[in-house]
């Protein structure tokens, strides 16, 4: 009921309903946008800057509703905003499906990791440059 009655209230309002996840809307306007994307009874919203206010400002006109702010986590990912980008991770998840198999208490390598190009035409275990970055644990 909630589903339908939120997506006759976005499509009203120039929302395209995405026909591969039907849970996403996306209102694209020039070099604007605004995704909605409903999961049970909740939204994430996905925005250019200036569109957030007036897409929340809709939808509260329609719906009662909280803004608890941005997204740190949803479906089994964990969310991190820094100052170049999100960063998405599934630590929770990764530990929880290690105590499902008893590995949660096994050791890590102690060789430690570098961030590299994942292209085929490399040699992924050449050994770390003096630029490369290594990966926390």
């Amino acid at each position: 009921m909630w589903y339908n009655c939120l997506s006759k209230y976005l499509l009203k309002e120039g929302y395209i309903n995405d026909p591969t996840c039907p849970s996403i809307y996306m209102k694209i306007l020039e070099n604007k946008f605004s995704i909605v994307v409903d999961y049970v009874d909740d939204i994430n919203i996905v925005r250019t800057p200036n569109e957030l206010t007036k897409t929340i400002d809709s939808i509260k006109k329609e719906f009662h509703m909280k803004n608890l702010g941005r997204v740190t986590f949803c479906l089994g990912l964990e969310i991190e905003y820094l100052n170049k980008g999100v960063f998405v991770y599934q630590q929770t998840y990764i530990m929880k499906v290690l105590k499902r198999f008893y590995m949660h208490k096994s050791h890590s390598l102690c060789t430690p990791m570098v961030v590299r190009s994942l292209d085929v035409d490399e040699d992924l275990f050449k050994p770390q440059e003096n630029d490369e970055e290594l990966l926390s644990p």
